[in-house]
């Protein structure tokens, strides 16, 4: 996606997603190069929650993310739990 694209997407997330910016991170995996967060626990979210892969890499990565079926909130396309790929200096945003 086009930078403007991708600050699009990111900003309609937060709005959708108050647990985003109120919720409490809690990590799942961190490496040199990866981490995998679950941002939870926003009362006024209704007990929403997403969980936030980030790769910092020059190469492609996978991490491990909860088991489950999820959407990627940026892209729409849908994920599988367990091991899901991020792109070289990528990220993906999953709501179950």
């Amino acid at each position: 996606l086009a930078l403007r694209d991708t600050v699009t997407a990111l900003g309609r997330i937060r709005g959708a997603h108050p647990v985003i910016g109120r919720g409490r991170r809690v990590t799942i995996s961190a490496d040199a190069d990866t981490w995998v967060y679950r941002m939870t626990g926003c009362a006024s979210a209704g007990g929403d929650e997403v969980i936030v892969a980030i790769n910092r890499s020059d190469a492609a990565r996978s991490v491990t993310v909860p088991d489950g079926s999820y959407t990627d909130l940026v892209t729409g396309s849908s994920a599988t739990g367990g091991s899901v790929s991020l792109a070289p200096r990528g990220f993906r945003i999953l709501a179950p």
